[in-house]
């Protein structure tokens, strides 16, 4: 089969009168917050996004816009979490701001995995490397101390609908 150039497609639709529509990604514009999501949403997907802490879950699905204050994501930059992600919680394992230096644990519910992950310490806000922290296997976030402990962990998860 010989190939076909952009030139070539858009006059052969021209001749047989159908428009055509040639895909080329293009950056428009960029916005970035401290930390963000890099997905395309799954609509057959559903999304969370929590922070764990000393005192355990909370969800976080409304925390939006530039992050400030004691917030390190913008949570809905990329896709739009719901209320309800604690529940995709199974186990968290070592989590107190004084146990520096052992990692916090976040076990996650079969088929849910991370997106975003972000470490709250007490002087600022890190994007974690999935690469670094999700144990796909154990369906675990490992969260290592920075030079500082650990506040709390954002995440926003992704679960099977």
């Amino acid at each position: 089969m010989a190939s076909i150039t952009r030139r070539d497609a858009l006059k052969r639709g021209a001749l047989i009168g159908v428009g055509a529509v040639w895909a080329t990604p293009v950056i428009q514009s960029i916005g970035m917050s401290r930390a963000f999501a890099t997905v395309v949403s799954d609509p057959d997907a559903t999304y969370y996004a929590i922070k764990i802490e000393q005192g355990g879950c909370e969800d976080i699905y409304n925390q939006t816009g530039v992050p400030s204050g004691g917030q390190c994501l913008d949570v809905d930059v990329s896709v739009t979490p719901i209320s309800g992600g604690c529940s995709s919680i199974v186990n968290l394992v070592d989590v107190a701001d004084d146990n520096d230096p052992t990692p916090w644990k976040i076990e996650l519910a079969d088929g849910c995995y991370p997106i975003t992950i972000a470490r709250k310490s007490s002087t600022d806000c890190d994007v974690i490397s999935l690469d670094d922290a999700w144990d796909s296997g154990t369906q675990t976030i490992t969260v290592e101390h920075s030079s500082h402990a650990i506040s709390h962990v954002e995440v926003v998860i992704c679960c099977p609908a």
